[in-house]
């Protein structure tokens, strides 16, 4: 059996600037999330004094 490529139909159903714009959205908040669990960690490092 077959299966379609879902991910090149998704991608043909969006322009250009729409595909640039997910990709770089998904880029920024992933980026956030890592700057922020490392900012958690630091803070709960120094409020605990854990030394790493």
């Amino acid at each position: 059996m077959n299966l379609p490529n879902f991910r090149e139909i998704y991608r043909e159903s969006r322009t250009e600037e729409e595909e640039k714009r997910i990709k770089n959205n998904s880029f920024y908040k992933f980026i956030s999330f890592i700057a922020l669990s490392l900012v958690f960690v630091h803070v709960r490092n120094k409020n605990f004094n854990i030394q790493t």
